[in-house]
């Protein structure tokens, strides 16, 4: 994922922010190393999220639930690793 700290999206609206951060995520983790990331459960999970085809029939709710979610495990994920690199030198 990405590993930037900065908030390039700090002047949106909260929501629009948020589907930002969303699609953010989905570029990283298109682009992940698949050697680092090994994780099904988690592979998974973002594959429920980033199934942009098809009828959507969840709630409004439940999609903002899952897009913030997503992005919150995706930082706390990225940060793992990183520390996983570190303790494996």
């Amino acid at each position: 994922m990405n590993g930037d700290n900065h908030d390039t999206f700090s002047e949106l609206h909260n929501d629009d922010r948020l589907w930002a951060y969303v699609i953010r995520v989905s570029e990283s983790w298109r682009n992940r190393d698949s050697d680092r990331w090994n994780d099904s459960v988690m592979s998974c999970l973002f594959r429920m999220m980033f199934d942009w085809e098809g009828d959507d029939r969840r709630s409004g709710p439940s999609i903002q639930s899952m897009r913030y979610s997503l992005v919150l495990a995706s930082r706390v994920w990225d940060r793992l690793l990183v520390q996983e690199e570190l303790v494996s030198l």
